[in-house]
């Protein structure tokens, strides 16, 4: 005999659910497709690195293993433009870096060693950039720096869902609550905004934790290749607390190497503004794209440890200055 559960006959508390289950995802859908909002840009601005900066990059470069970049905000193209400049990358060479490693899908290693053989990608720029005229600036800064510092290997390096939390039905179901409306918003859009991410949250509550911060096979790639390196990623990855496993920094450290984490504002009120300050370890030091006026040099010290490659920094870089 065959039953159905009619409408009238549905348990009040199963109806509720329902109801506003269906609701809240109505809800989060809408929000999620919002439109980006613009972000300013100025295209014809130096956004290179200042003598001083140069100075305290090649000094760390050569004290340590690892130079980390925390990009504070993925939607500035100007943090990617100061760490891929011409300036950041001789800094880097003059400190021993062999390599540099991108928060770009390993998937892409083919496209950034095509560069070499003229072969330029137009893809560059952050998902989050929303700006037509700072994602040209953005790609160009990557197809002509990358093409003329082939001292540095530059690699794709991003490994994240990868891991056995992202294998089986259960890993299928993860990559398409992600991926399904990331891709549908950037088709719509051509890029992501903030709120993009809200609909993937409530498909899969542990996104953050079983996928988005998740460093272990990101950190088994960089940590396997020979000699000096900098990365430059979100500075989440670099942000954690120490009984978090799963960071970056806690990963590279574990095979008798050391790393530095320079967090990169475009300016003091971009950092007042970050939620980066509220949790987790702290950056060794900071450096301002447009410095405030008290801090002419662009370098706030966090670690007291580098108060020594500062004071160096200071004074080579104003020695250099005052020759030119």
């Amino acid at each position: 005999m065959r039953t159905s559960l009619k409408p009238s006959k549905i348990p009040p508390v199963l109806k509720f659910t329902l109801y506003h289950g269906a609701s809240v995802l109505a809800l989060a859908t809408a929000i999620t497709f919002l439109p980006p909002t613009d972000i300013s840009f100025d295209k014809d601005a130096d956004y290179g690195p200042n003598q001083v900066q140069k100075e305290f990059i090649r000094l760390n470069a050569k004290q340590f293993s690892y130079v980390a970049f925390g990009d504070t905000n993925h939607r500035q193209a100007e943090i990617h433009l100061f760490a891929m400049d011409k300036g950041t990358l001789e800094a880097l060479h003059e400190g021993g870096v062999k390599n540099y490693f991108l928060e770009q899908p390993y998937q892409r290693q083919s496209e950034i060693d095509g560069i070499s053989q003229n072969k330029l990608s137009n893809d560059f720029a952050s998902a989050w950039n929303c700006n037509p005229e700072s994602r040209e600036k953005f790609n160009k800064t990557y197809n002509e720096n990358i093409k003329a510092t082939p001292e540095i290997k530059f690699i794709a390096a991003d490994k994240r869902f990868e891991g056995d939390g992202y294998s089986g039905l259960a890993g299928a179901y993860r990559k398409a609550a992600l991926r399904i409306p990331i891709g549908l918003y950037k088709k719509v859009y051509g890029c992501w905004s903030p709120n993009t991410f809200i609909l993937p949250l409530l498909l899969n509550p542990n996104l953050m934790g079983n996928g988005l911060t998740d460093d272990t096979r990101t950190a088994e790639l960089i940590d396997s290749y020979e000699g000096k390196g900098a990365i430059l990623f979100g500075a989440a990855h670099f942000q954690a607390r120490y009984e978090r496993e799963k960071s970056m920094r806690i990963l590279l450290t574990k095979n008798h190497k050391d790393i530095v984490v320079i967090n990169i504002f475009k300016d003091a009120a971009s950092e007042k503004e970050s939620a980066l300050n509220s949790k987790g370890m702290k950056p060794d030091a900071i450096f301002y794209i447009n410095p405030p006026a008290e801090n002419a040099d662009g370098i706030e010290i966090l670690n007291p440890a580098l108060q020594k490659n500062y004071e160096q920094a200071k004074s080579l870089g104003h020695m250099k200055l005052s020759f030119r």
